[in-house]
C-alpha cells in the first residue's frame, strides 16, 4: 500500500520529532489542565453572568431560539477537557509506539499530534473570542460610566 521510500520518511520523521511531540504534547496537556478551572471561571463571571449577556440571551429566546444560557461555556469546557485528553494520549503514543518500527504506529502518532495542534488552534480561537466579548463589554460598561 505505501511504498518503501514513504515508509522509510514516515519512520525516519516519527523517530526524529517522538521526543519533541511527547514533551510538547505533556507541556501543552499540563498546561490547559492548568489554566481550564481560572478560564472557566472568568468566562463564566465575566462574561456569562453579565447584565449584558443576560439580555442577549433573553433577546434569543423571545425570537424563538431554544439556548441554554450556559451552553457556551459548556462547549468550551468540553473542548479543553478533550484537548487535554487527547495531548495525554498522544504523549503515550509518542513515548510507548515508537519503539515499535511499524509505519501505521508512525501514521498513528503523527495523526493525533495533528489533531491536538488543531484542537489547541480550536481552543486559542474559542478563548479569544470570549476575551474579545470581555473586552467589548468592558468598552461598553466604561462608556456607559462617563
Amino acid at each position: 500500500m505505501i511504498s518503501q521510500e514513504i515508509a522509510t520518511l514516515i519512520l525516519s520523521y516519527q523517530s526524529k520529532w517522538s521526543v519533541g511531540l511527547f514533551t510538547s504534547s505533556i507541556t501543552l496537556a499540563s498546561f490547559l489542565f492548568t489554566m481550564k478551572s481560572f478560564v472557566i471561571q472568568t468566562v463564566k463571571d465575566k462574561i456569562y453572568d453579565t447584565e449584558s449577556y443576560k439580555d442577549k440571551i433573553k433577546q434569543r429566546r423571545a425570537s424563538g431560539s431554544n439556548i441554554e444560557y450556559y451552553g457556551g461555556l459548556k462547549r468550551l469546557a468540553f473542548l479543553l477537557r478533550w484537548t487535554i485528553l487527547l495531548a495525554l494520549i498522544n504523549a503515550m503514543f509518542q513515548l510507548f509506539l515508537t519503539i515499535f518500527h511499524c509505519v501505521w504506529l508512525a501514521i498513528l502518532c503523527l495523526t493525533t499530534s495533528a489533531i491536538t495542534g488543531l484542537l489547541f488552534f480550536f481552543v486559542v480561537w474559542v478563548v479569544s473570542e470570549n476575551i474579545r466579548d470581555l473586552i467589548t463589554q468592558a468598552e461598553k460598561k466604561a462608556e456607559d460610566e462617563e
